[in-house]
């Protein structure tokens, strides 16, 4: 049956070259025997050829460069609007003409109809008389209402302070635990910081106390100090050299040290101890200094100065000191005083916890109250309420059917259709108007497949050669019967160059190909087939399908660079290559 259905649709092809007088086919029945019936019956030829449909473009070397597509484009609106009656109603006036420009809400058209302005007068007299009726009853009972209402409002301006007091409780208790983290990482920051200026001094110490009793056999001494050096007790020199060593220990132990925040409680206990050394040191120095007196080679203002200036490092040792044992405080006692802190902080918060939880408590008993007092009020006016609402219906009905009767613009835009005259009836659903946004207007135009390519949304086109405009749309298809690409422009047209419903002429620069040399050419994507062995196409040859093996090159959006294997002129098959072999009969369609 398929092989029949194909001969079906070869006999109906124009281009096919075979008279028929009469054909009438019969399906293939489930012996596989086919018959022609007829005058002339006979038996269908298994080996006749099947053509395949293809469709094909023609190669052209010229014009693989940037080009300017001309083609003609149909002007349209960005969006219109027909208007409507919604009700019936005789025209009494009409507020608008043909080219007019309106706003939103721009009155167009009133319309007239006496039953439905009677029944808006009646409904709006009956819904005072009700209003009136149900006033006089709410009076009487608003008051108990508005008893309930205010121990209501007591109860909740109690829980909102109980809130307020609550969120301040637990706000502080987040503050403190973040001012305690802050604090023990500022600590500890602040103890990196100082042990390498407390280091510098201990070094600063070691050379000018070396500098003095030259405790290190290498080192510099002062000039003309060595004679009278501690000469009133030379006892104090070597003591001061005693207490020199345990200091420059200390010194070459924190010198390598890296403080962080994990070890610098240790490092701080350590540099205590050093800067104890070096206290020692200096008030050993100090003696020294006391012992030694004046000579011609190291006189008075010589000596003063060298007291006053390790005089000035015990000083500075001595606060060092005791600021390394307040950070040594500070860290060893932070868990205790967080401790202390935030459990205090925490007994507050659940205090207003509970507190709050009372306070909702006497909110959900004034509540109920106030619920009993609305019930016991809904039930006194409930039936006026429903002759209320009943009342409010019908005008509100008769609102909508007379604000019917005035037609107003749903857009801005401009009046481009107007289809009715004073004085005409006017039935629903009737045509009033239409309404056009001509600011912005769209071209309509459309391409060819191998065109199609070659442009992007978003890139110029140009309008009757001085205007421009942006491409918004292509279309993923090509029209069914057309074979051809939809493509819209936009243009802003607050200038009015373009008149909606013309024609225009439409240019569209397409993208440069950059090849790889001279003779190569781009293809569609599609035309192409590859394999693991090989890449090739097909090109119609004399209504037969020849296969051509090509070099790919580069590939640009839809289209492939072939470097060699194809020439301008040839006959590229690019839809249905994929279904058809070397040599097979081909059949080429539009």
């Amino acid at each position: 049956m398929q092989k029949t259905d194909k001969i079906k649709k070869i006999l109906r092809k124009p281009w096919v070259m075979i008279i028929v007088t009469l054909v009438l086919i019969i399906g293939a029945i489930i012996t596989g025997k086919n018959y022609i019936s007829g005058n002339n019956q006979e038996k269908i030829d298994e080996n006749t050829p099947i053509v395949k449909e293809v469709r094909t473009i023609k190669l052209d070397l010229n014009k693989q460069d940037s080009v300017l597509i001309d083609t003609v484009g149909s002007v349209r609106a960005e969006a219109s609007v027909e208007i409507a009656a919604t009700t019936q109603g005789t025209v009494r006036g009409i507020y608008f003409k043909v080219g007019d420009k309106v706003n939103n809400n721009r009155l167009l058209v009133s319309l007239y109809d006496s039953t439905i302005l009677t029944n808006l007068n009646n409904a709006n007299t009956n819904l005072v008389n009700v209003q009136s009726n149900l006033s006089t009853t709410k009076r009487m009972a608003d008051e108990s209402v508005r008893q309930a209402e205010l121990g209501v409002q007591s109860a909740e301006e109690t829980i909102e302070a109980a809130r307020i007091s609550l969120s301040t409780s637990q706000t502080n208790l987040e503050n403190a635990k973040a001012l305690h983290v802050k604090g023990n990482i500022n600590t500890r920051n602040n103890a990196i910081i100082s042990f390498d200026s407390y280091l510098n001094t201990i070094s600063l110490t070691l050379d000018d106390v070396n500098y003095i009793i030259q405790a290190e056999d290498d080192g510099v001494q002062i000039p003309g100090i060595k004679d009278v050096l501690g000469v009133k007790n030379l006892l104090t020199v070597s003591q001061a050299k005693t207490d020199y060593w345990p200091t420059k220990n200390w010194f070459d132990i924190l010198e390598n040290r890296q403080p962080a925040q994990t070890t610098i409680e240790q490092d701080m206990h350590d540099m205590d101890k050093a800067l104890s050394a070096a206290k020692q040191l200096t008030d050993s120095t100090i003696i020294v200094l006391e012992n030694t007196v004046s000579s011609a080679s190291f006189n008075d203002t010589a000596l003063n100065g060298q007291i006053t200036n390790i005089t000035g490092l015990r000083a500075t040792i001595m606060g060092m000191q005791t600021n390394t044992k307040n950070i040594l405080y500070a860290l060893e006692n932070y868990y205790l005083a967080y401790n202390q802190d935030i459990d205090l902080l925490e007994n507050g918060v659940k205090s207003a916890e509970n507190q709050l939880q009372r306070y909702e408590t006497n909110l959900e008993n004034a509540l109920i109250s106030l619920e009993n007092a609305k019930q016991n009020r809904n039930q006194q006016i409930n039936n006026s309420e429903g002759a209320m609402n009943n009342a409010q219906g019908q005008v509100n009905l008769a609102q909508v059917q007379t604000g019917e009767l005035t037609i107003k613009a749903p857009i801005k835009g401009v009046i481009t259709k107007k289809y009715i005259e004073v004085g005409a009836e006017i039935n629903p659903g009737q045509k009033i108007a239409e309404i056009s946004k001509n600011d912005n207007l769209k071209i309509e135009v459309s391409l060819i497949s191998e065109d199609i390519y070659r442009i992007e949304e978003g890139q110029i086109a140009y309008i009757n050669n001085d205007l421009s405009g942006t491409i918004t749309s292509i279309a993923p298809a090509a029209d069914s019967i057309t074979k051809k690409v939809k493509i819209e422009i936009l243009f802003n047209n607050k200038g009015k160059k373009l008149i909606q419903g013309t024609f225009v002429n439409v240019s569209l620069p397409t993208k440069k190909l950059t090849k790889t040399h001279d003779q190569s050419i781009f293809i569609p994507l599609k035309a192409i087939i590859i394999t693991q062995t090989e890449n090739f196409v097909f090109i119609n040859n004399n209504n037969k399908a020849k296969k051509i093996n090509v070099v790919i090159g580069k590939t640009e959006g839809a289209l492939v660079e072939i470097i060699d294997g194809l020439e301008s002129g040839q006959e590229l098959i690019i839809e249905g290559a994929k279904n058809i072999k070397n040599d097979e009969n081909i059949a080429v369609v539009e």
